[in-house]
């Protein structure tokens, strides 16, 4: 008898509060449709940047030096069981001013078989002079073809970093 009552004030109580109810049902018809898709979703994504990585030979493993690596040390690496690469790049934080904007570039040298560059705009870089950018220097004002001066944003001369 106690389970027929509790059954009974359980539907008049969603009868008296429907719309409390509906809201609460959508909210979370909601979540679960949200995490049902995220969750499928996951294993095309693994897919996709697995993909992607063997397109490109991504570098699995970073090694970084606060001095820097030596070829030795890079030789080293090599000899390591499993490695199949190991390819030094050298990078510089440099300082240019766009629209009276001071903007940190990071300048990395171009890899010969790690890490392999897809170029979607322009063409690769075929003169000292030119430089391949990144979409997110394009997303500070800058343009295909504009001229980037950049300063070491210290007292040394930046000429004793690039050529």
């Amino acid at each position: 008898m106690k389970k027929r009552a509790l059954t009974k004030d359980f539907f008049r109580e969603i009868k008296n509060t429907f719309n409390r109810f509906a809201s609460i049902l959508l909210i979370v018809a909601l979540g679960v449709a949200f995490f049902s898709g995220v969750r499928a979703s996951k294993p095309d994504m693994w897919l996709s940047g697995d993909a992607l990585y063997d397109a490109q030979n991504m570098m699995d493993i970073r090694v970084l030096s606060t001095l820097g690596l030596t070829s030795e040390d890079l030789e080293a690496i090599r000899k390591i069981d499993g490695v199949k690469e190991a390819e030094g790049i050298n990078t510089l934080e440099v300082l240019s001013e766009k629209d009276s904007y001071q903007n940190v570039i990071k300048l990395i040298s171009a890899p010969e078989s790690v890490n392999q560059i897809k170029v979607t705009k322009g063409r690769m870089p075929e003169k000292e002079d030119e430089i391949l950018v990144d979409v997110t220097v394009l997303n500070h004002g800058y343009k295909i073809g504009d001229t980037i001066e950049v300063l070491s944003g210290t007292k040394d001369d930046i000429s004793d970093s690039l050529k």
